[in-house]
């Protein structure tokens, strides 16, 4: 169709990657990407034609782009229409081709084209921008932008559906004592009260801080999984102290275990515990 110039032809479609972060997935955000396609031709205006006065109506179907027959049969006279053959539909002949497009009516340009990712879009999706691909031959309609949408990981967070997951790493006094904490949110940060007492793989939930439901109403949650940073190199001081914690906690007959094969009774406190 292309190289015969037949009656109008949809454009074809583009495709492009488009790449996002994850708090740009969480508002949403337009992206201006700049691309080459098929435009109609700046010289000639999509006729295909070197002039204007190189386009003549085609005398074969009287510029209808169609050719009526008639032919007898059994029934009587039958009418048959088909595509002009001089001028392939177009109801045009082109005696001279535009030097620049070929006779094609399109020429390749590179544009600017805004695509609007919608909050919560997930990695890989594939969007779609109606008439912002190729132009179509003969005046037929533009083709599509296909957008292959794809999120770059984050240093702290970690998606899972709609949820977010991060780790936070807090001190073994904060675990002990509870702290009032700082928690990074795709939304900025939020305070957060540590209650005492919080074991090591402790998750808690902040409602409502993850990823926005595509095309829906609310808001996944965020997911804080607790680590407890235990020191590795203690002054003599600190690790006296450390001992006088573990004696002042003091064992239970129920932490107290006796290994087999050894004949050694290790007493359990609370450092025995995390150890095990």
């Amino acid at each position: 169709g292309r190289s015969s110039r037949s009656q109008s032809a949809r454009g074809t479609n583009l495709r492009v990657r488009v790449k996002v972060t994850l708090e740009e997935v969480a508002t949403g955000v337009e992206k201006k990407i700049k691309l080459n396609k098929k435009v109609k031709c700046s010289h000639c205006n999509g006729t295909g034609a070197e002039s204007p006065s190189d386009v003549e109506t085609c005398s074969t179907c009287g510029g209808t782009g169609r050719v009526i027959r008639t032919t007898q049969s059994f029934f009587g006279p039958m009418q048959t229409q088909t595509t002009c053959s001089a001028c392939h539909g177009t109801g045009k002949i082109v005696k001279k081709k535009c030097h620049k497009c070929g006779g094609e009516g399109l020429e390749t340009s590179p544009e600017v084209v805004s695509i609007n990712i919608p909050a919560g879009v997930d990695d890989r999706q594939i969007l779609t921008v109606r008439g912002q691909g190729n132009k179509g031959v003969n005046g037929g309609p533009a083709g599509d932008l296909k957008a292959a949408v794809f999120v770059s990981s984050h240093p702290f967070f970690e998606r899972e559906g709609f949820n977010v997951w991060c780790n936070v790493t807090v001190s073994f006094a904060q675990a002990v004592l509870g702290d009032s904490l700082l928690i990074d949110t795709l939304d900025g940060k939020v305070k957060y009260d540590l209650p005492a007492g919080t074991q090591p793989g402790k998750v808690f939930v902040l409602k409502g801080r993850g990823i926005p439901i595509l095309n829906g109403r609310g808001k996944g949650d965020q997911l804080i999984r607790i680590n407890i940073d235990v020191p590795k190199h203690l002054s003599a001081h600190q690790k006296e102290l450390i001992r006088q914690f573990q004696e002042e906690f003091g064992p239970s007959a129920k932490q107290a275990e006796t290994y087999s094969g050894t004949g050694a009774e290790e007493k359990k406190g609370f450092f025995g515990k995390r150890k095990k």
